[in-house]
């Protein structure tokens, strides 16, 4: 298959995308596969627009390709970009709901409607996705798996960490393009904490409460690392002022975050993002000819 270039448009994503469901898709095509992988990763990373969204097919293939079979915790970046273009394709589902909800309604004062209307069903099931309460639950499973992916990342990064290979990535670095509402409480990181709301796509579309949660859980994570810090300088007195056996292990001292929950979690949340499209799918298939 030919590799799709940066110009990747509409139309190629949604062929490359009818491509992954089809039966007679070869699995053990490496050069297919990764060919596809990439053009994901490559288009996830745009700048959010809801009107360009990639495909889903295309986005559950690249997350999928990352967390199984085991999480590739380097990917964490291209994860977090791929997660957040679910999340605008699960607002636009959500408002997609809500405008057929909405012509529903208005065909129904028509004693000769020119579409066929909703099943009671269909309306219950497409009222439930757009309730208050299931809205607000998935965005706040979202989050969750944003700052998951971030924690779990700058953990792995400080426990892999050689400080005789210095063009290694910094756990420093990813603390501000991972948390910078709370990094820009450092006057002298301000404007690279500008710099990272501006270009990395999972502080898109933040609520002043999301912006509270990433300045909660970015003090999280620098404790984290002054202690890690604290630790690399001398690991024996570090172990015997905080009670610890000398010659622990780094996972003993500083526990991770935990690789399943947040792997559950991404595919809790993805299960919820599908079901909303198949429904759409389903119900609306001749409804908006």
């Amino acid at each position: 298959m030919a590799a799709l270039t940066a110009s990747d448009n509409n139309a190629d994503l949604l062929a490359l995308s009818r491509r992954l469901s089809r039966p007679d898709l070869n699995m053990s095509d490496r050069a297919s596969h990764l060919d596809i992988y990439n053009t994901a990763v490559r288009v996830a990373q745009r700048r959010p627009n809801p009107s360009t969204a990639p495909p889903l097919p295309l986005l559950l293939y690249a997350i999928r390709n990352i967390l199984e079979p085991s999480f590739l915790l380097l990917q964490t970046p291209e994860l977090l970009d791929l997660i957040v273009h679910l999340e605008i394709f699960r607002l636009n589902a959500a408002d997609k709901v809500q405008h057929i909800l909405r012509r529903d309604q208005s065909f129904r004062r028509n004693n000769s409607p020119p579409v066929r209307l909703l099943s009671d069903q269909d309306r219950s099931i497409l009222r439930s996705f757009i309730s208050t309460s299931q809205l607000t639950a998935t965005r706040i499973i979202y989050r969750k798996i944003i700052h998951g992916c971030c924690l779990l990342h700058i953990h792995h990064l400080w426990a892999n960490y050689d400080p005789r290979h210095p063009d290694a990535p910094s756990p420093l670095n990813y603390l501000v393009d991972y948390f910078p509402a709370f990094a820009q409480h450092d006057p002298a990181a301000r404007n690279s904490c500008q710099t990272a709301f501006a270009t990395c796509s999972w502080h898109y579309n933040l609520s002043q409460d999301e912006l509270h949660d990433n300045d909660k859980v970015g003090q999280e994570a620098a404790q984290f690392l002054v202690a890690a810090s604290q630790y690399l300088d001398d690991p024996d007195d570090y172990c015997l002022q905080k009670g610890f056996q000398i010659g622990e292990s780094f996972d003993t001292i500083f526990p991770p975050p935990s690789q399943e929950e947040t792997v559950a979690a991404i595919a809790k949340y993805m299960r919820a993002v599908t079901q909303v499209a198949g429904a759409i799918e389903a119900i609306f298939d001749d409804f908006e000819g």
